[in-house]
């Protein structure tokens, strides 16, 4: 059996706090992922290598030490922020590979241009029907429009206009489909 992923996106009912809440985590994720985009272009100006997702997942251990406010949020959020930063140099390097016309080096994102944030990891958080738990930061409730056929392995959090949206990732098994190959039917 083969597995897919499938993403269920509801949108959340939150409080005015929560609201103020996930803009400063927002926030947060925008200036890590700008951070680590300048971090790579210093260490490859400097020494011509590059710098990989490892080693400024590492330095966040650094970063939360002399920033109190970063140990707010729960490190697996902040590596979220790391992995984007990460995707975003794979896709550059595979269009550069592929010589897809421009190739469009990662750029700084500004407060208009980010508007996600999640975890990447299944633990420290769980749903529970129609609430979101995370640990450290509270529940949040989300309208449940449709159930979901597995458990979430992870989630991201979604500002769309003035509204939230949580998008959760899930994994399930799909049946084998029959290579084409035998002969068709068509109607003119």
């Amino acid at each position: 059996m083969k597995t897919q992923h499938l993403t269920y996106s509801y949108r959340l009912n939150l409080r005015r706090h929560q609201h103020r809440w996930l803009e400063k985590a927002l926030e947060q994720a925008r200036l890590l992922y700008n951070a680590a985009l300048e971090e790579r272009i210093d260490c490859y100006k400097k020494t011509g290598k590059g710098i990989t997702k490892l080693d400024q997942n590492k330095s966040l251990t650094v970063i939360r030490r002399e920033n109190p406010e970063f140990t707010e949020y729960a490190v697996a959020m902040q590596r979220w922020a790391f992995a984007m930063l990460d995707l975003a140099f794979k896709g550059f390097y595979q269009r550069l590979k592929n010589k897809d016309g421009k190739p469009g080096y990662p750029r700084f994102k500004g407060t208009g241009r980010f508007r996600t944030f999640g975890v990447l990891e299944a633990n420290g958080w769980k749903v529970d029907g129609d609430r979101l738990t995370i640990k450290g930061m509270g529940t949040f409730r989300f309208v449940q429009t449709r159930e979901m056929p597995a458990p979430p392995k992870m989630w991201t959090m979604t500002r769309k206009g003035g509204q939230w949206f949580v998008n959760f990732v899930v994994e399930v098994e799909c049946a084998d489909t029959a290579p084409p190959g035998g002969p068709i039917g068509l109607d003119m």
